[in-house]
Parts: C-alpha cells; sequence; structure tokens
C-alpha cells in the first residue's frame, strides 16, 4: 500500500470464511467485510462513571 508493495485490497481466508479487507485512500479508513454469525449473547453491567468514556 504504502510501499506500493500491495494493493488496497487483500483477502484473508480463515476458518469462519473469506475476509475482504480494503483500505480506502480517500478517508483512510480500513474495512472488513466478510461473514458473520452470533457466538455469543449476554448482558453487561457497567458500574458508574464508565459510560462515555
Amino acid at each position: 500500500m504504502l510501499n506500493g508493495l500491495m494493493d488496497r485490497t487483500a483477502t484473508v481466508s480463515l476458518k469462519g470464511g473469506d475476509l475482504l479487507i480494503e483500505w480506502c485512500e480517500a478517508d483512510g479508513h480500513v474495512y472488513m467485510t466478510g461473514p458473520a454469525e452470533e457466538v455469543f449473547e449476554g448482558t453487561v453491567t457497567l458500574g458508574q462513571g464508565v459510560a462515555g468514556r
């Protein structure tokens, strides 16, 4: 990318499927696109003063 050694997009093969990684030149953000599935469900109780950090 920065040194011209690779493209702005790459596909990473993981156990859960392929993940497309894309670096957007316009905003400098890195985007990851691929399959997703719920693997956990639960609740978290935050203490006073934790929200907004």
